[in-house]
């Protein structure tokens, strides 16, 4: 036991440490909200409406009702499927999922820092990295799939690195050939973002002249997106989840204007994102540093692969919204600068009694060190200590829309803003105002034809009786864009809100009739509400 435990206690500590601080971070959690465990999110509700749906309906979508190509992570919507398939519909399949992929992740990294014969302490350090930059207490408490994702692009770039730096002919057999081609599909089914670093590998490929192992990894790596997007156009949708159409970065190359804000993206997202920069900026510096050891030499090339992700990702994907979008950098960039920054302070060591030079030098190294630390080290600790409040946000609005669908509209029709929980826990003919639920919805905004006259057709079409909105989300230069027929009979207003789209929550109804009926229901609902949601509108009285 003791020898167990000398060989792998970087590992032990490093997840006994991540284990007390979720069950903290939990208990404070259910305190504050009514003993229910609740995600810091509304995202992590889509993924499990549309869960519940294929599992108990066989319908991919976020409500039973139809289709809805809602998601951008296949594979966790599948896996989330699978256990509610096996266990029933319940709202810790998400939890435990993150927390089984976050042991995972540490224990990976371990393993594979081990083979470059790193000591334990280090190991150590490293882990704690990990497990604080990403930062794995905030993305447990998302639900989703975040830490899967870093979890297949470390092992993906890993194994990679190690074919890319091998002298093997390209038609010999090896298993090490075989693992890229596994791991690409996979990382892609977890996020579409998996492109980028697939695409990366591929282009080294062809720098490496494996012309037909880059063409076969690239292949591959689509397969799950064709076949996807076969089967949602086939339903009316477009080829990629409306998740991705509307959040990502797609490019307009056919004026003069949308060439310059293509090519300003990156920079402005950078910007937003000192912790991300620091890590590039670490990498390249070792990469100059370490150049000696060779092009292809395995550190080097994961380092490389890093840095290209990072700016095809600044380019076309997003950032932030509770440090989840960049958060496979995170963990890649920390786990592929560790190598080589331990190889470089080794060899610099033994230089410190030389002379009074390498001492400074030395010196002026860790300091920088610690100045790129710091955006990281920020992140992680301010991240942490937002998730109570974070999930009490979720609680007092999204999840009490839930349920406040839940007991007096069920199987009515609805029009909002947030479709996650209160697809969830109620089942309702949900029009999602904002796209991610519905495909025209979506095609409107994209092409810019998105207006009153184009809301109100949709509405009328779908018979909505009640719409619950952010109308700060429907208001263009000061001017609300929602049909001028609609009642406003209600708002909800939460307090210190850090993660929902807005503070306030307002409820239409789409006619007198409706009206009268949603004042008798929020009034009824009232006393059920969290003390500290304060209610405005004709029923509070």
């Amino acid at each position: 036991m003791k020898s167990t435990f000398h060989k792998s206690w970087s590992f032990i500590i490093a997840t006994a440490v991540l284990f007390i601080t979720v069950l903290i971070l939990s208990w404070i959690s259910t305190n504050q909200n009514q003993g229910h465990l609740i995600y810091a999110l509304d995202d992590p509700y889509i993924h499990m409406a549309m869960a519940k749906n294929f599992a108990q309906h066989g319908v991919w979508g976020v409500t039973r009702h139809e289709f809805s190509s809602s998601s951008s992570s296949l594979l966790w919507t599948l896996l989330l499927s699978g256990m509610y398939l096996l266990f029933g519909v319940n709202e810790i399949g998400p939890f435990i999922l993150t927390v089984a992929t976050a042991i995972a992740v540490i224990f990976s990294v371990f393993l594979l820092l081990k083979k470059y014969s790193l000591p334990q302490s280090y190991i150590f350090l490293v882990l704690m990295g990990i497990i604080l930059f990403t930062p794995f207490p905030a993305l447990l408490f998302t639900g989703q799939e975040h830490i899967l994702h870093a979890l297949l692009t470390i092992l993906f770039v890993y194994v990679s690195a190690k074919t890319l730096s091998s002298n093997i002919h390209r038609g010999s057999s090896s298993t090490g050939f075989v693992s890229p081609l596994i791991l690409a599909p996979i990382v892609v089914l977890t996020r579409y973002e998996g492109l980028f670093v697939v695409f990366v590998v591929c282009v080294l490929c062809l720098f490496r002249k494996r012309w037909l192992y880059s063409l076969l990894l690239g292949a591959i790596a689509i397969i799950p997106i064709w076949i996807y997007g076969i089967i949602s156009v086939s339903h009316g949708w477009s080829w990629l989840p409306n998740s991705v159409l509307l959040k990502g970065h797609i490019p307009d190359l056919t004026s003069l204007a949308g060439i310059k804000e293509f090519l300003g993206v990156s920079i402005h997202q950078l910007v937003g994102a000192p912790h991300i920069i620091s890590l590039m900026i670490v990498s390249i510096i070792l990469f100059i540093l370490r150049f000696k050891k060779g092009f292809w030499e395995e550190s080097r090339i994961m380092m490389i692969i890093f840095f290209v992700t990072c700016v095809f990702h600044m380019q076309f994907a997003k950032t932030g919204w509770f440090y989840r979008y960049e958060a496979y950098l995170v963990a890649l960039g920390v786990f592929a600068v560790s190598i080589p920054f331990f190889e470089f302070i080794s060899s610099e060591v033994k230089k410190i009694n030389i002379n009074g030079y390498y001492a400074v030098k030395f010196a002026a190294i860790i300091l920088l060190t610690l100045v790129a630390l710091f955006p990281l080290a920020r992140r992680g600790i301010g991240s942490t200590l937002r998730i109570p409040q974070a999930t009490k946000n979720i609680f007092e609005q999204q999840y009490q829309m839930g349920m406040f669908l839940k007991q007096y509209y069920q199987d009515a029709a609805v029009a909002a803003n947030d479709i996650g929980a209160i697809n969830y826990l109620a089942d309702i003919h949900c029009l999602d105002l904002w796209g991610i639920g519905n495909a025209d919805v979506a095609m409107k905004k994209r092409t810019g034809h998105y207006n009153r006259e184009q809301i109100d057709s949709v509405t009328r079409s779908k018979s909505i009786r009640i719409a619950i909105l952010y109308d700060s989300w429907f208001s263009r230069h000061g001017v609300s864009i929602l049909p001028s027929q609609w009642i406003h009979v209600g708002e909800w207003r939460i307090s210190k809100n850090f993660v929902c789209g807005d503070e306030i929550v307002t409820f239409y109804a789409a006619n007198p009739t409706e009206a009268a009926n949603l004042q008798v229901n929020l009034n009824a609902f009232s006393s059920s509400l969290p003390k500290t949601v304060c209610q405005i509108g004709k029923y509070t009285r």
